[in-house]
């Protein structure tokens, strides 16, 4: 018996195949009442496609704007932020593409800011005109109708999917945009707290044991409590952290809403290059983030998120930060590393991040906060 993500396929393709026989007829609506942005990305990069909801949202300020992402993802944009409707999506399941495709439908607009494989599920959906990069594989690009090239130039993500709604108007990210989700009671520390996230999409992506201990110990000097946060695979990571009485500790059990408030009300948030530190972009919270094999140059503000408080660590010699693609595509400005850990024996590129640049970060932060 087939699996249920092989019948989402099939009935997929049924459903654009129609769609795309009448492709060469279409023409770019005029005006946009209904747009679909369609992306099943990790948590970073999603929440980086904000600067393309906030332009979309101020170039068609009327329209009704739809976001198909994970549905991890999905609460965090319970209070409509750009008028933004988040819909769910696992393409493992068959009734989430049905779902889709069945109750979703007749999009003026459809923008696919990763893989163009999604372009297939935006046809199927009734999109009348569907924007994507070029590039990439052919059969991913037959149901897009406008091709958009890659910038010459170095671009951070936020600003590369952002280009895909047009050049105007220019945007930037106001922490006042997005309402606070709300979220289950949890245990919040009463006094100034910092948030230390030792965990990450990849272990070598994982700092050094005792470069955390060091940092916590710098905030604990100065009166700042400790918050120990790992996602709920991640556990192990905490059995080599010596913990303090005073210190509180999240397993793994905080929703994305729940990190949120957490992140919101934060000193500062150290932790490497992950989904997290974007998190705390959005709740505008003090934000060092570690770079090793990412690059803050593709991660970065650029202009969307220029008066965000982060701060990008890394080490700008590491020399296997030499990989060029990016969604499938060969990019010559892309420079990153996205080899696995078994390609990339230990000492890591992690481990050339310095704690003392960490500890003169954390001591720059504090003191802008303390001259306000």
């Amino acid at each position: 018996m087939m699996n249920s993500r092989l019948w989402g396929r099939l009935f997929l393709i049924l459903m654009a195949l129609p769609q795309l026989v009448v492709k060469p007829w279409k023409k770019k609506p005029v005006s946009a009442h209904r747009i679909l942005v369609l992306s099943h990305l990790l948590l970073g990069d999603t929440l980086m496609l904000t600067a393309l909801l906030k332009r979309l949202h101020c170039k068609y300020p009327d329209a009704i704007l739809t976001l198909v992402c994970q549905e991890a993802v999905v609460p965090l944009y319970q209070t409509q932020p750009y008028g933004v409707n988040a819909i769910a999506f696992n393409p493992k399941k068959f009734s989430s593409i049905f779902y889709l495709i069945r109750h979703c439908r007749q999009y003026d607009l459809a923008f696919i800011p990763g893989d163009n494989r999604w372009s297939w599920l935006a046809l199927a959906m009734g999109s009348r005109w569907i924007v994507a990069f070029s590039g990439g594989v052919a059969w991913k690009n037959l149901p897009v109708n406008e091709l958009k090239s890659f910038p010459v130039s170095i671009l951070s993500w936020g600003d590369l999917v952002a280009s895909l709604a047009g050049d105007l108007p220019r945007v930037e990210y106001n922490p006042d945009d997005w309402i606070a989700p709300s979220c289950y009671p949890f245990d919040l520390p009463s006094s100034p707290y910092a948030v230390l996230h030792l965990g990450a999409s990849k272990p070598h992506k994982y700092w050094d044991a005792d470069n955390w201990m060091t940092v916590a110990e710098w905030l604990r000097v100065r009166g700042i409590t400790i918050v120990w946060s790992v996602g709920a695979k991640e556990i192990t990571l905490l059995e080599s952290i010596r913990q303090m009485d005073g210190d509180y500790c999240y397993k793994g059990e905080l929703d994305l809403t729940q990190l949120w408030h957490l992140l919101k009300y934060a000193q500062v948030l150290v932790c490497p290059d992950t989904g997290i530190a974007h998190l705390g972009r959005l709740t505008n919270t003090p934000t060092i983030a570690l770079f090793g094999p990412g690059s803050p140059l593709i991660s970065g503000a650029g202009s969307f998120w220029k008066n965000s408080p982060f701060m990008p660590v890394w080490d700008e010699s590491v020399l296997c930060r030499d990989m060029n693609r990016l969604f499938q595509r060969q990019i010559p400005w892309v420079k990153h590393c996205l080899r696995g850990s078994k390609e990339c024996p230990a000492p890591y590129c992690m481990d050339k991040i310095s704690v003392d640049n960490v500890l003169e970060l954390l001591t720059k932060s504090f003191d802008s906060v303390n001259d306000l």
